[in-house]
């Protein structure tokens, strides 16, 4: 059987190689999961992900922290946003999440802590796309055809495995691979009085084509001179 510390230098020296393609260079960052919205239970998540976080805090009942007792007071939710079809769905969602969870809701902000929900939309140029992973499905072919062409004869049942493993590894890096360039941030804080005690910020992807609803532009109002 040939060696395989040939392959194992080249596979530890090409980043080296290769790192000075880069100008400037860019400092790699940590791998992170980030949700993204493509149907309407996408939105609802966002609800039960702020509900979620205000028993974390204190602000529902929750049978993990009996030791902080909510406020006593009912939530009015206002959407800052009034076009935006995401909030309006993200509160509505809310005040279902609220009743479940044992707290209660007001229909008016008169006497009650209020909920306030907000998005930003982001549009990034197209050179900020995520890599599309293709480099790692030529990566996995070849190592996949490394082993092949090294290990002793495979039965076919073997082969078969392993290029179906790396078949899989490769439909699930790619399912993990963004394919937008639009990504908003949307956000929930409680306010009491004049003090806010509550706020929390997530960012989530969503189609390039969707930022309508999500936020619209405000009407370009346009003067018009009456010469008689």
């Amino acid at each position: 059987m040939r060696s395989t510390l040939p392959i194992l230098f080249a596979v530890l020296t090409a980043p080296g190689l290769t790192s000075g393609c880069t100008r400037p260079a860019v400092a790699p960052e940590a791998p992170a999961l980030q949700k993204q919205a493509w149907a309407l239970r996408d939105w609802q998540d966002v609800a039960r992900q702020i509900a979620t976080d205000m028993q974390r805090d204190g602000f529902l009942p929750s049978l993990t922290r009996p030791e902080l007792p909510p406020p006593r007071v009912p939530y009015f939710i206002k959407v800052r946003t009034a076009d935006s079809k995401f909030l309006h769905e993200v509160g509505e969602s809310l005040k279902s999440e609220i009743l479940a969870r044992g707290g209660a809701v007001a229909s008016t902000a008169y006497g009650a802590a209020e909920i306030d929900l907000d998005v930003d939309v982001v549009h990034w140029p197209a050179r900020h796309r995520a890599p599309d992973a293709i480099g790692t499905e030529m990566g996995l072919a070849s190592g996949t055809g490394v082993l092949l062409a090294n290990a002793a004869p495979l039965t076919p049942a073997e082969g078969f495995g392993l290029l179906a493993g790396a078949g899989l590894v490769s439909d699930l890096l790619r399912t993990m691979t963004p394919t937008t360039d639009t990504e908003i941030a949307w956000g929930a804080s409680i306010t009491m009085g004049n003090r806010v005690v509550f706020e929390v910020r997530y960012p989530m992807y969503v189609g390039d084509h969707d930022d309508y609803l999500y936020h619209q532009e405000p009407p370009q109002i346009v003067q018009l001179r009456y010469a008689p």
